[in-house]
């Protein structure tokens, strides 16, 4: 008798502290508090097996920036947030909406042209149809580019784009989607 009286206070104290199962759920991070990955690639065959999805899609709309509080080079860092409509899904599996948010960082104002950040950081994208090698951002509905330069292709004339200066695979260059879509599924 003296144990119930004990017992049930403090078993509906703990059940009234305890947290709901929605608030056990994360909240995903805001935008500005996401840092990307700075990860480079050896080989075409390794971007390729570290990208959750690769796309052909098309960058229609202008990115939300997105301030992060941090400096690099002197430079403040921003997160870009653009929309990209999914055409084909060339490896793995994509959201079933035909649209996905990309996730780039960069600079506003950019750095000078020689500037080696430039290489390290894609900032948003111009208007286009790109060949994207994605990984999924943790946690969240956002994805970004594999390898930064090394996972954006743009896509001219039937024809992928390599960025080789920027560090993008010379074996992807030249080939049309079909013929990628058939070195991707070799590769499985």
């Amino acid at each position: 008798m003296n144990l119930r009286r004990t017992l049930l206070p403090a078993l509906l104290l703990f059940a009234l502290a305890a947290p709901s199962p929605a608030a056990l759920r994360a909240e995903p991070p805001p935008p500005g508090r996401i840092e990307l990955p700075k990860e480079q690639m050896s080989t075409p065959q390794e971007l390729a097996a570290k990208a959750d999805v690769v796309v052909l899609g098309s960058l229609e709309e202008e990115a939300k920036a997105y301030p992060t509080g941090r400096r690099v080079g002197g430079h403040p860092l921003l997160n870009y947030v653009q929309v990209l409509r999914i055409r084909s899904v060339l490896h793995g599996t994509a959201v079933s909406s035909g649209t996905l948010e990309l996730i780039t960082d960069g600079f506003d104002p950019l750095p000078l042209p020689q500037d080696p950040l430039n290489l390290k950081y894609t900032g948003p994208l111009v208007r286009g149809d790109y060949v994207i090698f994605l990984r999924r951002v943790p946690q969240t509905e956002l994805y970004f580019i594999a390898g930064g330069w090394q996972g954006l292709y743009p896509l001219q004339g039937g024809r992928i784009v390599a960025l080789q200066k920027q560090g993008g695979f010379a074996a992807y260059g030249g080939l049309t989607v079909e013929e990628l879509k058939t070195k991707l599924k070799q590769r499985q």
